[in-house]
């Protein structure tokens, strides 16, 4: 037989053979990727169909000095006229004038509120100043109070409705502030920053809030 034509024939039963191979190779490939198709993804049936936005972050309050600290470092006590009305809230301005404040539900013409306000975060001296405090208005000043005359309230600045008293008072701790209100306005405030240099002192302590807050009730009209 001639050498050339065995060849010819070996290339061409070759060439067959690598046809039938690669077809049937195609058939599986079609097979496989129409059974990929018709099955449903299970992550995807998994997955819910809306996610919510994560929850606004509201921005951290000004970090509050520890007592140590604002013992050590806390300025004279200021007192201050009361600015710009503010409807439902004592809002204190820069210009030096009377505002509106929501010193209390009651109409009452003329009073004196002497207000505690603290952060979330309560140290043994935050809790310190607020019991010493509250003992000074309801004991020794309980005539004035039950009168109405004056008011005790305590607020945690960090809790919505609240973050305004930092800049109405110029908060930098936790803090006592006394406020005269005559006829629903705010005329004028101090923050009592010595109560820090009182804290050893229950009996000091509470005279420095009385003698504060009854300068304020001697001056009501």
């Amino acid at each position: 037989m001639n050498p050339k034509r065995v060849t010819t024939v070996v290339l061409l039963l070759f060439v067959m053979v690598s046809l039938a191979w690669l077809g049937a190779k195609e058939v599986a490939r079609s097979k496989a990727l129409k059974a990929i198709q018709g099955r449903s993804d299970p992550a995807a049936q998994a997955a819910p169909a809306d996610v919510p936005p994560p929850a606004a972050v509201t921005p951290a309050l000004q970090t509050l000095k520890p007592a140590t600290e604002v013992a050590a470092e806390a300025p004279a006590p200021t007192t201050e006229e009361a600015p710009a009305p503010a409807p439902k809230k004592p809002v204190q301005k820069t210009d030096g004038q009377p505002r509106t404040g929501n010193a209390s539900s009651e109409t009452i013409r003329s009073k004196v509120i002497v207000y505690y306000l603290h952060t979330t975060a309560r140290c043994p001296s935050c809790l310190k100043i607020e019991a010493y405090t509250a003992a000074e208005v309801t004991g020794p000043l309980a005539g004035p109070l039950s009168e109405g005359r004056l008011e005790w309230k305590v607020f945690n600045v960090e809790e919505p409705n609240n973050e305004h008293f930092v800049d109405d008072y110029k908060l930098f701790t936790k803090s006592v502030v006394v406020s005269e209100v005559i006829n629903g306005k705010e005329v004028r405030w101090k923050r009592l920053d010595k109560v820090w240099d009182y804290l050893g002192d229950q009996q000091a302590f509470m005279n420095y809030v009385g003698e504060e807050v009854r300068g304020y009730l001697k001056d009501l009209p």
